[in-house]
């Protein structure tokens, strides 16, 4: 049975509930599948998740293999502290999201429970880590192939 795109793209989202990065440990206050603005949100560290188009490839007597485009967009404020310096939580944040998808070991790839072949990041990782108004925002996109 083909897995439906609210399965998909529901099993990615789940990836990041509990997720924990940095010492003390930090976590997302909030998580939406729906895009904000960073001013309406009611917490941050936040992540939100953006679905954007798929890609459906048939060959001839093959079943059809789709592939599905989302981004992580993932807001901080530790820019807001004149002490601190805000590219470490975006590289402690980015380090915690890349564990969720191993590399390396085609026998250990992340398939959202089965329901993709294979789920990965890719593509290019926009950052911007708040030095001048303390708002960072980082783009993660991910790639779902599966049936």
């Amino acid at each position: 049975m083909t897995p439906s795109r609210e399965a998909i793209f529901e099993a990615l989202f789940a990836l990041t509930d509990g997720l924990a990065w940095g010492a003390p440990p930090r976590s997302f206050l909030h998580r939406s599948r729906r895009v904000k603005l960073w001013s309406d949100l009611p917490g941050q560290p936040a992540l939100c998740q953006a679905e954007h188009d798929e890609t459906i490839t048939q060959v001839t007597g093959l079943p059809p293999k789709r592939t599905f485009a989302a981004s992580w967009l993932i807001y901080h404020d530790a820019g807001k502290d004149p002490d601190a310096a805000p590219a470490t939580e975006t590289n402690q944040i980015l380090d915690a999201i890349q564990s969720l998808f191993p590399t390396g070991d085609p026998d250990h790839v992340q398939t959202l429970g089965g329901l993709v072949h294979h789920a990965f990041i890719s593509g290019r990782v926009f950052k911007d880590s708040g030095d001048l108004d303390g708002q960072a925002l980082i783009v993660v996109p991910i790639q779902m192939v599966g049936p």
